[in-house]
C-alpha cells in the first residue's frame, strides 16, 4: 500500500469534497477544522496531523484511509454513501442504480 504525496492528498481531498457537493467551508464545518486548514491541504501547503485526517474522514464520512492511500475507489465512496441513507433513501437508491445497471446492459 502506497502513501499519497501531499499533492494527491490535496486532490483526494478535493475530490471527495466535491463528490458531496461541498464547499471548503462546508467540509470546515463539518469536519470541525477551519477553512484555510481545507484551502491549504487542497493546494498541498502543509502536511496534516493525524488528528485533522480524522477529522475530515469524519467530516466527508470516508474511513481514513481513503485519504491517504490509493486503495479507494469510486465504488468503494459509493458503498460508503450508501450505507450512510436511512432506509426510505436507500431504497430509492438501489431502485434508481438497478434502473441504471439494466439500461447499461442493454446498451451494451
Amino acid at each position: 500500500m502506497e502513501v499519497m504525496t501531499r499533492e494527491e492528498l490535496g486532490e483526494r481531498l478535493r475530490t471527495l469534497r466535491k463528490r458531496r457537493g461541498l464547499t471548503q467551508e462546508a467540509l470546515a464545518e463539518a469536519a470541525e477544522v477551519s477553512v484555510d486548514s481545507v484551502r491549504r491541504l487542497e493546494n498541498a501547503a502543509f502536511s496534516p496531523s493525524f488528528d485533522t485526517l480524522t477529522k475530515l474522514a469524519k467530516g466527508l464520512n470516508v474511513p481514513k484511509v481513503a485519504l491517504i492511500t490509493d486503495h479507494y475507489d469510486e465504488e468503494d465512496d459509493l458503498a460508503v454513501m450508501l450505507r450512510a441513507l436511512p432506509s426510505p433513501h436507500k431504497e430509492v437508491a438501489v431502485a434508481m442504480l438497478g434502473t441504471l445497471y439494466v439500461q447499461a446492459s442493454m446498451t451494451s
